[in-house]
């Protein structure tokens, strides 16, 4: 296998916060991911490294050298005070000091002083070249920086190692950043190594080191970069034991990539390429990724960042899109989501399309709020939207496509459903949307409870009548529907009494006798105009029995057979209730007595003359209760 010498920046921290970085083996080998050094002030060279390319250049003040409290060093009377305009930087940054040429003879031993913050740090150069006179080291910050060299050499450690990548990437990265960091040395020190190596290979470092910086050393924090992509380390700490005993240490680190790209054209719904359209694409971290389309409607963004590239390689990203030619105000902007997975490149078309939102409110029919309803918006092109009300029945459904749509309520446990048709209109934000509400019945159905009872009494010339009936039944009406019915038996009890004086005397030969009706009891849900739930309850007598007996008369002294006669839907007689009431659901439970007097029909049975054996007054009274224990209450509305 190839091996690779790693450019290395080692930083240890003393108990001052010293830094050393290892001077490696001489390496005449330049990645082709850094570019040529550039001019900087005081005849400094620095290049961006591989940050993007537009980075502005640190700006850089040469002052006198402060005193120092790092010992063991010496100086050569020049400093350099450094500030970074833009802090935009990844990876680090290259910066070339010339050799001062007290230092040139011994190359090797020479050191940097950092001073950030009041705190004294050493880097080791990442390399010299004796050729041109110049030392760079790799900076993530700055602040002041002092050349130096040390008064002796340390002794030298070997770490051998190797990176592999994850399978199912399309690049490799050809540049890769990792810590070494220990923290208690020894010497009671934390130690802290960057190391940079030339893609994924094998590679080989020579550390000087001295012996108080001994110890166990975690590889962490990997950061690698290849045309389109940046890459990361598995979660895991990678021990290196350096002891002094054995010369070369081993390492391996694995690398996976933490970042994707997007790429394609921005079109319209007609599939036309549009150009300068902006998009803005906003990472699950919070990161912003800009561009536009170009003349030929493509884009290309790349190097988005996933959250968790480890356990989840693939994210959902929302873009925004906001078209400069449009004529609507309201129809410039389009929100939408795009996928992408760690690694590899995402080819989808944008579309720019006119969107809306659909929002409103779900409640039943006293205005309570359903949570949970579930709402869908099918558009004309048959593509779906949907949302979940919350706990006080709203709902908002955002980037809904314009034009006619149908939108579909359902209850929480999807037996009840209505559908509306409605017009989206373009709207970026849900301030100024019209409301789209819904009533539903959601109830499980409604369970009613009826109890009736009945009696009539009559006082005619020659008989006295009496008659009762009493019931109690549920009738349940199903959730969804509007009308149900059920058929109940009554039992009617009747008694006859004659009544004795005056020269003729009527005698029923029956006295104590019951018969049955049937009737049909029927409810019926409506909503009025004021969108309150009211139930009829409708009675209908369908069966009735009758009852024929013979009356006697008796006259001088004798009794004579005068009629067969029979009572009939006699039911009637003792409800007088009406045949239709109408009840609130907010009223219930509905409870309600009934009078009223009447004179019997003269016809029911006769005697010789035409005399009625039942004319006379009569009272009627009759009771109905209906409860409903899943009716909504009025406490419970308000």
């Amino acid at each position: 296998m190839k091996i690779k010498r790693a450019w290395t920046t080692a930083i240890i921290l003393l108990s001052t916060l010293v830094c050393f970085s290892p001077l490696m083996s001489a390496q005449t080998k330049t990645n082709k991911k850094i570019k040529p050094l550039k001019p900087l002030a005081h005849g400094l060279l620095w290049n961006q490294g591989v940050n993007r390319e537009k980075m502005q250049a640190p700006q850089v003040e040469k002052v006198p050298v402060p005193s120092l409290q790092t010992k063991g060093i010496r100086t050569y009377g020049a400093a350099y005070k450094f500030q970074v305009p833009d802090k935009t930087s990844r990876f680090p940054l290259h910066i070339a000091f010339p050799i001062p040429a007290g230092a040139l003879d011994q190359p090797e031993n020479m050191v940097f002083v950092k001073i950030s913050q009041g705190k004294e740090e050493i880097l080791f150069p990442s390399r010299i070249d004796r050729e041109k006179g110049y030392a760079t080291v790799l900076c993530y910050s700055f602040s002041t920086y002092i050349p130096a060299s040390w008064e002796e050499l340390y002794p030298t450690v070997q770490v051998k190692g190797d990176l592999t990548l994850a399978s199912g990437c399309e690049e490799e990265p050809d540049l890769v950043y990792f810590d070494m960091s220990c923290p208690a040395t020894e010497g009671g020190h934390k130690a802290n190594f960057v190391v940079q190596v030339d893609g994924i290979t094998s590679f080989q470092l020579f550390m000087p080191l001295p012996m108080d910086y001994f110890g166990i050393y975690t590889c962490h924090r990997l950061i690698g970069s290849s045309d389109n992509f940046i890459y990361t380390m598995k979660p895991e700490s990678k021990r290196v034991d350096i002891d002094g005993l054995s010369k070369t240490c081993r390492i391996h680190l694995h690398v996976i990539p933490s970042t994707t790209q997007f790429k394609g054209k921005v079109v319209d719904e007609k599939d036309k390429p549009l150009a300068g359209v902006k998009i803005s694409l906003e990472s699950n971290d919070g990161m912003f990724y800009d561009t536009r389309s170009r003349a030929d409607g493509s884009y290309y963004i790349q190097m988005v960042g996933l959250s968790d590239p480890q356990n989840q390689p693939t994210e959902s990203y929302e873009y925004e899109l906001v078209n400069p030619e449009e004529d609507d105000l309201n129809c410039e902007k389009t929100i939408g989501t795009i996928s992408g997975t760690a690694g590899r490149t995402t080819i989808q078309n944008l579309v720019v399309r006119h969107q809306g939102y659909v929002l409103g409110k779900v409640t039943d029919h006293n205005q309570v709020p359903i949570a949970g309803a579930k709402i869908t918006v099918r558009a004309e092109n048959n593509e779906t939207y949907t949302a979940v009300a919350d706990s006080g029945g709203d709902y908002e459904i955002p980037r809904v496509r314009a034009g006619e749509a149908q939108v579909t309520a359902v209850c929480p446990d999807g037996k009840g459903a209505k559908t509306k048709s409605h017009e989206v209109k373009c709207a970026d934000i849900p301030d100024y949307v019209k409301p789209l509400d819904f009533v539903l019945d959601c109830s499980d159905g409604y369970t009613f409870s009826i109890s009736q009872s009945g009696a009539m009494e009559s006082e005619g010339k020659y008989l006295a009548h009496k008659v009762s009936t009493s019931v109690e039944f549920p009738l349940f009406l199903p959730k969804g529907q509007e009308e149900a019915s059920t058929e109940v038996v009554y039992s009617v009890a009747h008694h006859l009494t004659a009544k004795k004086g005056g020269k003729l005397h009527f005698v029923p030969d029956k006295t104590e006798f019951n018969l049955e009706a049937v009737v049909r009891w029927t409810v019926r849900k409506t909503v009025n105009r004021h969108g309150v739930v009211e139930f009829g309850f409708e009675r209908e007598v369908i069966d009735a029995k009758s009852q024929k007996f013979n009356v006697r008369m008796y006259e001088n002294g004798e009794y004579i057979d005068t009629m067969d006669t029979a009572y009939e839907n006699l039911i009637e007689l003792a409800l007088v209730s009406p045949k239709v009431v109408y009840v609130k659901e907010l009223d219930m439970p509905f409870k309600k007595d009934y009078q009223r007097e009447s004179t019997l029909p003269v016809n029911a049975g006769a005697i010789p003359g035409g005399d009625s054996i039942r004319s006379g007054k009569t009272q009627h009274r009759t009771s109905l209760v209906i409860e409903c224990d899943s009716c909504k209450r009025k406490e419970a509305a308000d």
